[in-house]
């Protein structure tokens, strides 16, 4: 058995709000036995003796019922003892458990070496058991949200003065996306629901669009209040929230709005994923319709649990699904036998609201209480579902798209993309590029290059694109798109028998 000793700072500084000295804490050793494998090196290490380091102000605590299994294993944080490590930690970094009186549980963190330790302390659970990951989470979601609410809000006032479209108007706009970096774009609309003013210059060619049929337009029209829209297919070609807030003119009536556009899986996956890394937790964010805005799966991200078929073999998730619609927070549990899978496993399941104006989000983290614990994390193979690689991959092997292809069928082209693009939630587009390199067409045509020779249009993309169409082989990449935007690139080579036809590759857009 190997032992290691790990020796820390003169100075640990634990959390992000506490960046204005060292924290000097008082230190406590413990002999930590059992095995862990990290994910990042593969490596699995036997025991180590570690400092442990506490401090009084809350953080974590873990789902019950591992936490009360910790505290019935210890007694005395100051003392040493052997704490059993359960298998079921993975990640990129390593979780430690231990119990420390007064102050609640301490989680020792062991990154990618064991000479990298972060300390988490947080505290007893509360009387509702509430994971405080899931108050943290919650908190953390809630505040970025109001901060965009009240710089918005401030935009608003400004804009007053400044009018729809101007000079100090752009500045406005620009201000507001480079304090946010998860607003996609932010804008002007008019009483009519014309965009005016968009920004940065990379959107600017939505300028002119109508979007007086968007429910939140309505919406703040009516009521002339903010609001927060539900999840839609933004102009601009990609699944969205728009925050809009009114614009009242000096004598006090509207004159139009300031909307910011935020793709939620985007922010939320900044918010929750450093915070729960490690943990042996899943977390998925979904409208009160059903509607997926955040999972650690992005296939899943766009999809309706209560509509898509993808989810109709799992009717236990799907009555939780109608309970986390009807209530604010609760707790919940279901059981899941995943395809390909022998045994079912049980989870718990805590949820919690956050949101703007009226509409709401449900943050759910949920955790497996009996059966395979490295289950928690729902696999897509399990849901019968394909990653964006493997259905392009079908997709091309399926006769039907090289046939019509081949036939010059331009309409049942398209009518095949439009079902891949309609069954795959979260494409930009998908598109044909023949044998020549020239990107034919694609669906959505307003989002694909029509006739582009890839060759002598020389982009990042396109030069990476004809690479793959001259190699004839599989391959994904990220590349800034024409229009400005990043994308994600998913290829896959076309075939009708032995004639070779170019590739077909999916965009998505990357925050």
């Amino acid at each position: 058995m190997r032992t290691q000793r790990v020796t820390l700072g003169l100075c640990l500084l634990v959390l992000a709000g506490m960046t204005d000295g060292c924290i000097q804490p008082e230190e406590t050793t413990l002999t930590i036995s059992g095995t862990v494998t990290t994910y990042l090196t593969g490596e699995a290490v036997s025991s180590a003796e570690v400092a442990l380091f506490t401090y009084e102000q809350p953080r974590f605590a873990y789902l019950p019922p591992l936490g009360e299994t910790v505290a019935n294993t210890t007694t005395d944080a100051r003392g040493r003892y052997e704490l059993p490590i359960p298998s079921a930690y993975w990640g990129e970094r390593m979780v430690i458990f231990c119990h420390a009186a007064p102050e609640g549980w301490a989680v020792l963190t062991l990154n990618e070496s064991l000479g990298d330790l972060d300390l988490i302390v947080g505290a007893p659970l509360p009387e509702a058991d509430v994971p405080l990951v899931l108050l943290t989470l919650q908190s953390a979601i809630q505040t970025a949200l109001d901060r965009r609410d009240t710089d918005l809000a401030a935009a608003a006032e400004h804009l007053a003065h400044t009018g729809l479209d101007s000079a100090e108007t752009r500045a406005i706009l620009n201000e507001l996306c480079d304090k946010h970096p998860y607003a996609i774009d932010c804008c002007t609309v008019d009483l009519n629901g014309t965009m005016v003013a968009v920004e940065p210059e990379a959107y600017r060619e939505f300028e002119g669009s109508d979007i007086s049929d968007q429910e939140q337009v309505i919406r703040l029209h009516e009521m002339q209040e903010p609001v927060l829209s539900l999840a839609f297919r933004a102009v601009e070609g990609f699944d969205a929230a728009a925050l809009q807030w009114p614009i009242f003119a000096p004598g006090g009536e509207l004159s139009g709005s300031v909307s910011m556009l935020v793709r939620p899986g985007s922010l939320l996956a900044t918010l929750i994923e450093p915070e729960v890394q490690g943990f042996p937790v899943d977390v998925w964010v979904m409208q009160p319709d059903g509607l997926i805005l955040y999972d650690p799966d992005v296939e899943e991200i766009g999809r309706n649990l209560f509509t898509d078929p993808l989810y109709e073999p799992f009717p236990e998730l799907l009555a939780l699904g109608a309970e986390i619609a009807a209530n604010a927070s609760g707790t919940g549990s279901y059981t899941f036998l995943g395809r390909g899978m022998s045994v079912s496993v049980e989870k718990s399941a805590y949820w919690m609201t956050v949101g703007l104006h009226g509409t709401d989000w449900r943050v759910v983290v949920t955790q497996v209480v009996a059966g395979d614990a490295s289950a928690v994390h729902r696999g897509l193979s399990e849901l019968g579902l394909l990653t964006t690689e493997a259905a392009l991959n079908a997709l091309t092997q399926n006769e039907e798209l090289p046939h019509a292809i081949a036939a010059e069928d331009r309409n049942k082209t398209l009518s095949i993309l439009q079902q891949f693009y309609a069954a795959n939630p979260g494409l930009y587009a998908i598109q044909w590029a023949d044998a020549s390199c020239i990107s034919r067409f694609g669906y959505p045509e307003a989002n694909s290059l029509s006739d582009f020779d890839c060759r002598t249009g020389r982009t990042p993309a396109s030069e990476r694109l004809v690479v793959a169409i001259e190699a004839r082989e599989a391959t994904s990449f990220e590349a800034p798109l024409v229009e400005g935007k990043m994308g994600r690139f998913v290829v896959a080579p076309l075939y009708a028998g032995d004639e070779y036809l170019g590739i077909v590759y999916t965009i998505q857009l990357v925050a």
